[in-house]
């Protein structure tokens, strides 16, 4: 009995060194995580698709919860040109991230597959962001079964903007 306090505060302090010890070990890879995908998207804006897919690709396999990850994934799947997976990486991302940083280039997805609907529903989320605003009217102007008549009002209201 005389020994509990100092044996409890013995397992306290091994408590505390390994949550120290997981919280560590966590920063480093975060910031590995995080260095990673700078040079993704260095990789990308360099025109460097296959060095940013292979940067990204198994960061996508080991965290694909991670909103961050799923965005720059979404950005190399579109550049790539495949909309349809960019389209389901950011729907997931935007729920973390929001729509104002994810919308424009989740409706430019909805455009490219012709998914008006889509990309109106995608662009109204963030209904102040031009960029949303212009390639929603982009895609009611080249949808097949799009409101071309819509696409042309959307057109004219955004002549205004300028980049």
């Amino acid at each position: 009995m005389d020994n509990l306090p100092v044996l409890i505060a013995a397992v306290a302090g091994v408590i505390l060194l390994v949550i120290l010890g997981w919280v560590g070990l966590y920063q480093v890879r975060l910031r590995s995580v995080s260095a990673e995908l700078i040079t993704a998207e260095d990789a990308l804006d360099e025109g460097d698709l296959v060095r940013a897919r292979s940067l990204v690709a198994p960061l996508l396999s080991s965290y694909p919860a991670v909103a961050i990850v799923q965005e720059v994934a979404g950005d190399i799947l579109y550049a790539g040109g495949d909309p349809f997976s960019a389209a389901a990486v950011w729907e997931k991302a935007m729920r973390s991230l929001g729509p104002a940083r994810i919308a424009p280039r989740l409706a430019a997805a909805y455009a490219a597959l012709n998914r008006a609907g889509d990309a109106r529903r995608v662009a109204a989320l963030a209904p102040d962001d031009r960029y949303a605003r212009l390639v929603h009217a982009w895609a009611e102007l080249v949808a097949l079964g799009g409101d071309r008549t819509r696409g042309a009002e959307l057109s004219s209201l955004l002549s205004h903007l300028r980049p």
